[in-house]
């Protein structure tokens, strides 16, 4: 069975690991609201690939250090 956290884990790195900005920015969103309220972030209207690397490190830290 899959654990919270390794689900997580998984969906970020298929989150790194798609290519098109469109399909990454929807997993992000939709990883984003799996979150717990506290480590959510507070996601822009424009995305960039930039953008999506830096908020997956950001949510990977404040995931692991919650646990």
């Amino acid at each position: 069975m899959i654990t919270f956290r390794q689900n997580i884990l998984i969906q970020i790195s298929a989150v790194r690991e798609a290519s098109n900005i469109d399909a990454r920015v929807a997993m992000l969103q939709t990883l984003n609201s799996s979150l717990p309220e506290g480590i959510r972030l507070r996601l822009p209207s424009m995305f960039t690939n930039a953008y999506v690397k830096r908020a997956l490190e950001t949510i990977e830290d404040k995931f692991i250090d919650s646990i």
